[in-house]
């Protein structure tokens, strides 16, 4: 099994490199950490409440943007579009709906964390995003160990639907926000 996965693994891997939609997809990633760099350094975000409007301008265009960026990608819609600018137009859309609703997420959680009787729920996040990467890097052995079923696992690639994945995201962030509470 192990190289059946590495083939394929390599053949989209190269299939990625030589695409043109690879060098979209890397430019959406750039301009997505030179944003997050910008609100890092250009907002006081340790005074929340002074950005209050612009955090709700953030959630309500964020959402519509992103459940329409979501929306098209979920469901197909314009896919098959030959040329350069309507394709390109279907993944400048989609892709703006995954900041959209990135955005959207980050906004309701400042909403949450601005609420005294909420703060306390979202500052037990904390500790998960100050062990970001090393989650990651689980993240990713653990979903190599359960689907791939490497180092032996369950080897469960094909043979689960997306509501047992749903459930196993769960449970895993869950424990994943105990760990790094207790680490």
């Amino acid at each position: 099994r192990y190289p059946e996965v590495l083939s394929a693994n390599w053949t989209y891997d190269w299939y990625l490199t030589n695409s043109i939609d690879q060098l979209g997809y890397q430019l959406a990633i750039f301009g997505r950490l030179l944003l997050g760099l910008y609100a890092a350094r250009a907002l006081d975000l340790g005074n929340l409440d002074a950005h209050r409007r612009l955090l709700k301008r953030v959630l309500l265009v964020g959402m519509a943007v992103g459940v329409l960026g979501n929306g098209v990608f979920a469901f197909h819609l314009f896919t098959g579009l030959t040329g350069f600018v309507l394709p390109f137009l279907r993944k400048l859309v989609t892709e703006s709906g995954y900041l959209g609703l990135t955005l959207a997420y980050a906004s309701g959680l400042a909403f949450l964390f601005m609420d005294p009787r909420r703060k306390h729920t979202v500052r037990s996040l904390a500790p998960l995003g100050q062990m970001a990467l090393t989650f990651y890097l689980l993240q990713t052995v653990f979903g190599i160990w359960l689907f791939y079923g490497f180092m032996p696992g369950p080897h469960l690639m094909g043979r689960i639907g997306p509501a047992w994945i749903a459930l196993a995201c769960l449970v895993g962030y869950w424990a994943q926000v105990r760990l790094a509470q207790a680490w």
